[in-house]
């Protein structure tokens, strides 16, 4: 950072500082922190972020936070200043370089591990040692943290370096990470899942272009292989260090913490119900901002955005109760028990072993993306909750020449996704069987008859039903709408004279006789008074 007589020289200064017999703590740790601010800014620079404070070390190229958990801002404190994070005075000058930080540190974002710059039309990629590839659409090129005004955070005691090498031979990649992973057919198949979960790596690189980001959910019996399969995602990303993380019930904060700091949050075995947690998970994947109490205050509140794209491994979709938009944001790849397993530590050896040639042969694949962002930047409109997911990955499709798959794949998804919001709810249940009455099919109804009519086929059926009233009905069938789309036709409208909603129901692409039922068609879900009534004959 600076030459062995300028450590020596600012050291001696600081000794001499805490020698002084009669000087007060607080005036020589003042002091103090004074010059360390001042020798810093010689060598770096201060940042104010929206991910937090950071300080740049420009020779080393490297971002460390002013955080008192942060081992790099520490050795380096204690190895040129001499000042030991056990020491009282630690806490004082952290604070002073906070205090610069958050006074007349830079405006600039911190990026976490990959950043796509839509004005360069450039994909950013920390090698996580102060050095990034830059991605142009033509080349991979080393270049220093920092290049371009995009700078880096890489927590070092998580991410170990990897090396780029052109023009590798393909295949690895898929092998160890895509090919490897025991899928089971369910609504879509084995190879559909394949290609998702690739197109999901790949997103994960262009998260600055999502501002919602779809959650990746591992579902599968134990003995499935889900846990080893996301391990060795995160291995291939960031090293050996790195390891799946676990949700506390009593530990909201942690949860909050790691979503707004690490770019990649991968949990394993989340297979019971926390109360929070369902309604973080899709504030998460909505893009919104969460409060968090800010750094070397007392009780002031600073507001972070959830940066992190989620993986998941679980046995049931418990966790996901009573937030029905929740699956909606999932992506869900379902795995079957293996026949035959292979030690864990003969899979993660074979990606330590392969992780440069895996690395190289994705950033060309990635590359192949920037320059077909550079070429049609436009995003493609799509009718779909994971829109921005979707809109990437049909891009991506364009490239891969299966743009028509993809597409027909995201049907079956948000049928896949319906099936977890129903599983084990009532209303799917009740719903199917009074369609099974033709006389039902297009009938206008209001939230009163349906309570009473479905709570007789709930009690007939055997079925619980936790609807006492019309208007817990009518909320529940606000919530579930979308999710209703997919297994019925439904068309929902005020009725101003009655200050109450009308409801219609059709069982999905079916007809009386097998003849296609004449649906109106008018806004979904709160139409205009003008929208038409249902033709004569189809209202009750």
């Amino acid at each position: 950072m600076k030459n062995n007589e300028s450590k020596l020289a600012i050291r001696n200064q600081i000794d001499d500082i805490r020698r002084r017999p009669h000087a007060q703590a607080f005036e020589k740790w003042r002091e103090i922190g004074r010059i360390v601010i001042d020798d810093l800014a010689k060598s770096g620079r201060f940042f104010n972020t929206e991910q937090g404070l950071f300080f740049f070390d420009d020779d080393s190229c490297r971002a460390a936070a002013i955080d008192k958990d942060d081992m790099t801002l520490a050795t380096l404190l204690n190895h040129v200043y001499g000042i030991n994070p056990k020491e009282i005075g630690f806490k004082r000058v952290l604070a002073d370089l906070a205090s610069e930080a958050h006074s007349n540190g830079r405006k600039i974002p911190i990026r976490r591990f990959a950043h796509y710059d839509e004005t360069a039309r450039c994909l950013y990629v920390s090698r996580f040692d102060g050095n990034v590839y830059r991605l142009d659409g033509a080349s991979v090129e080393r270049v220093k943290n920092g290049t371009d005004n995009v700078f880096f955070f890489d927590d070092e005691r998580q991410c170990e370096p990897y090396e780029y090498t052109a023009n590798v031979a393909p295949g690895e990649f898929d092998r160890q990470l895509i090919e490897s992973v025991n899928f089971a057919d369910s609504t879509l198949s084995k190879g559909e899942q394949r290609k998702l979960l690739r197109l999901w790596i790949m997103a994960v690189f262009f998260g600055s272009i999502q501002p919602t980001k779809i959650i990746l959910l591992m579902l599968g019996d134990h003995g499935s292989g889900k846990t080893s399969a996301l391990r060795r995602i995160q291995k291939f990303i960031f090293g050996g260090k790195a390891d799946l993380l676990s949700i506390e019930k009593d530990k909201q904060d942690g949860f909050v913490a790691t979503v707004t700091t690490d770019p990649l949050a991968l949990f394993d075995n989340l297979d019971e119900r926390i109360s929070w947690l369902p309604f973080n998970l899709s504030r998460l994947a909505t893009g919104v901002t969460f409060a968090r109490r800010e750094l070397y205050t007392t009780n002031q509140k600073a507001f972070f955005p959830g940066v992190s794209w989620l993986g998941i491994t679980s046995r049931s979709v418990d966790f996901m109760a009573h937030q029905p938009d929740l699956p909606d944001r999932t992506l869900v790849l379902k795995m079957e028990r293996l026949n035959e397993k292979r030690p864990e530590c003969e899979l993660l050896a074979a990606i330590a072993q392969s992780r440069n040639a895996m690395w190289s042969e994705l950033l060309d694949q990635l590359n192949s993306i920037v320059r077909h962002l550079r070429d049609d930047p436009k995003p493609i409109p799509v009718q779909l909750r994971m829109a921005d997911f979707a809109s990437f990955a049909l891009k991506v499709a364009t490239i891969w020449r299966c743009r028509e798959e993809v597409e027909a794949m995201f049907n079956k998804l948000e049928q896949a996704q319906a099936d977890l919001v129903f599983q084990d709810e009532p209303i799917n249940q009740v719903l199917q069987l009074w369609l099974n009455d033709p006389s039902n099919h297009g009938r206008e109804v209001l939230a009163g008859t349906l309570q009473r009519e479905w709570t007789r086929v709930a009690a007939s059926n055997g079925i619980w039903w936790p609807f006492q009233n019309p208007q817990s009905l009518a909320q529940e069938l606000k919530r579930l709408h979308h999710a209703l789309t997919q297994r019925f036709t439904v068309r929902v409208k005020d009725d101003l004279h009655k200050k109450q909603k009308s409801y219609w129901f059709w069982p999905k692409d079916r007809g009386r006789g097998g003849v296609e039922e004449h649906i109106p068609e008018w806004p979904l879900d709160g139409a205009s008074p003008a929208a038409p009534h249902p033709p004569a004959g189809m209202a009750g």
